[in-house]
């Protein structure tokens, strides 16, 4: 008997190392999953990677229900390490993810031929929404110009009609990274539809109201309930709403830790096939929300230090208002530059 999708799984995975990662003859592959990974996706993925006459490798390791540095207790460190960090490919079906731990920064700072991606705690319904009738092309047009149009900007402001209004400064030595479907060189890859940047450390402030969904570090949805922050110089000063807003609040505050307080990053949501979900990942690429999240950050994406916080959370504004150097380049989740509206149009039809 077949599994559910299990024809369409596998066309989708063939794409996925064929086309978006390129995988050549030889190269070795690693899969990371643990206890409640996808097997159907991990099976899937490890033919393909065969079939393409490279070599797949599996690695399982029990759940440990957090994030970055702390989990690095409940994790066989120095073995993933050293699989990490000599393999070609790198793809991540955690449901807890490693992104963040040790082996995953060892391995990216090592590792200079790695391509990475992180596609944890996937449905088969999610993976398809991530790949199937992905249009790289377009997506890829559309992703680099608005990073370009993201670079040039000294100061970003966010507001939507559920009353966030935040503004940050741009710092020219932290990192954009983008997704749009292309892993075929080294780097680190999440699903496409999200593009990334690290304000200027403390020069995050105002009102934030986060309406769709976040994680603390398990995801919960934000249909009926929000949780509005106040943000001043980049730490959260206030915190407003129901059970989620207080549970957020004792959830940092046990940390001990002033870091978790602090914006770590701010993505764009451009992937137009996604729905939210209990998937955090996937919730920060629904189209026209703009994703806060706090407390860690790489050395990778803000060199040379980082933001070294304990932990990790994401949360999502729907329907985002972007202006760049007070130009209006979004309207309620939909590009005004004309360019970017056909591409726009053409993906989420």
């Amino acid at each position: 008997m077949l599994d559910p999708y299990e024809i369409e799984i596998q066309k989708v995975t063939n794409m996925l190392i064929n086309t978006v990662f390129q995988v050549k003859k030889d190269e070795i592959v690693v899969i990371t999953a643990d206890s409640k990974s996808n097997q159907i996706l991990i099976k899937a993925t490890a033919a393909a990677i065969y079939a393409a006459d490279a070599k797949p490798v599996i690695i399982y390791t029990a759940m440990h229900g957090c994030l970055g540095h702390e989990a690095d207790q409940y994790l066989p460190v120095p073995v993933l390490t050293g699989a990490l960090s000599n393999a070609d490919v790198w793809i991540e079906y955690n449901s807890d993810p490693l992104l963040y731990t040790t082996p995953f920064e060892e391995a990216m700072e090592k590792n200079k031929k790695l391509r990475y991606m992180l596609l944890c705690g996937l449905t088969t319904d999610e993976f398809l929404q991530c790949f199937k009738g992905l249009n790289i092309e377009i997506m890829g047009k559309l992703m680099m110009k608005f990073k370009e149009m993201n670079s040039k900007a000294k100061r970003i402001r966010i507001t939507t009609s559920g009353g966030t209004d935040v503004t940050f400064l741009t710092d020219h030595t932290h990192v954009i990274t983008l997704d749009y479907g292309d892993a075929s060189i080294p780097g680190f890859f999440t699903p496409p539809g999200d593009l990334n940047i690290v304000p200027e450390f403390g020069s995050t402030n105002g009102i934030i109201v986060f309406d769709g969904a976040i994680s603390m570090p398990t995801s919960r949805l934000l249909d009926s309930e929000i949780v509005k922050l106040t943000i001043e110089d980049s730490k959260i000063v206030k915190y407003e709403g129901g059970a989620i807003a207080k549970d957020l609040k004792n959830w940092i505050e046990s940390f001990n830790d002033p870091l978790m307080s602090m914006v770590a990053h701010m993505s764009y949501g451009l992937g137009p096939n996604y729905q939210f979900s209990l998937n955090i990942g996937l919730n920060e690429r629904v189209w026209g929300i703009c994703n806060f999240g706090f407390g860690h950050v790489s050395p990778l994406d803000a060199p040379p230090d980082g933001q070294p916080a304990m932990s990790h959370f994401d949360a999502m504004a729907r329907d985002c208002t972007v202006y760049l150097d007070d130009v209006k380049v979004i309207k309620d989740g939909s590009f005004l530059d004309p360019e970017l509206l056909k591409y726009e149009q053409i993906l989420r039809a």
